[in-house]
């Protein structure tokens, strides 16, 4: 499901609460030129886009708890998380949320997360600004993007609020221009590796480079595909071991190099 509204046990619960305060708190607003609040993808810019959604069945059973994800009640189909052949996106709340969710068992104060959206990139900063609320001051969210105007998008949506703009001069948020499919850069990778990694667009390959950088233990979550695409769960043990679980099938658009995403 997009969001759990119970859990089996008071901690459980717990941890939920605390991804719902953490979209809760966060204006997607903030990041998104239109529409911001519907559950659908949206165009942030900086390549061509379309309007082509192609929905698969994947029944989804929301609950009424946050305004970013229950935008349609009762059930409803998975759609893409971006338009296909699309320049920059942000992706449905609704991906968002099962993202978050996924990892939310790592995203704990302290911890270090990289946000490798559209083409590896940090895109419009959204997801960075929720990590940032779940990590906290203490931990360390990483943003990188191919197209230096993207970097500089999340930079400026990032200002818009307190807490983030204020990590962003502490130095517990960075962005960095780079090319994310080789993993971070070492100026921003930090030592033991990082605790979770979020992949906004499909890997036609297994990402080898991206998975040398989780932690042990650590997670990734990730589409991987061309035509036929599922989101991955890629886990790390705290021996080095690595496994992985199919999730779901989803369509989002292609991880690609700059110049084919580039559009001035």
């Amino acid at each position: 499901m997009a969001w759990r509204c119970s859990a089996k046990s008071n901690s459980g619960l717990v941890d939920n609460l605390l991804l719902y305060q953490a979209f809760l708190q966060t204006d997607r607003g903030h990041f998104t030129p239109a529409q911001p609040y519907m559950d659908s993808p949206q165009v942030i810019g900086y390549g061509q886009s379309t309007d082509i959604f192609e929905p698969l069945s994947f029944s989804l059973n929301r609950c009424a708890v946050s305004p970013l994800v229950h935008q349609r009640s009762g059930r409803g189909r998975l759609t893409l998380a971006s338009p296909r052949n699309a320049g920059a996106t942000i992706s449905a709340p609704h991906m968002h949320a099962h993202a978050v969710e996924n990892l939310e068992g790592l995203l704990q104060p302290g911890a270090s997360v990289l946000d490798v959206v559209f083409s590896i990139g940090c895109g419009s900063g959204y997801l960075i600004a929720i990590f940032h609320a779940l990590v906290g001051p203490s931990g360390l969210v990483v943003g990188i993007d191919h197209i230096p105007q993207l970097t500089s998008l999340a930079r400026t949506n990032l200002l818009k609020a307190p807490s983030t703009s204020s990590a962003l001069t502490a130095g517990s948020i960075k962005l960095v221009p780079a090319d994310g499919r080789r993993g971070a850069p070492s100026e921003v990778f930090p030592s033991e590796g990082f605790d979770c990694i979020h992949v906004g667009a499909a890997s036609p390959v297994w990402p080898t480079e991206l998975v040398k950088q989780l932690k042990s233990p650590g997670r990734m979550f990730v589409p991987i595909g061309e035509d036929e695409q599922e989101v991955f769960q890629i886990d790390k043990d705290r021996n080095g071991e690595v496994s992985s679980q199919k999730l779901f099938g989803v369509r989002y658009v292609p991880l690609t190099d700059r110049d084919k995403q580039w559009k001035p």
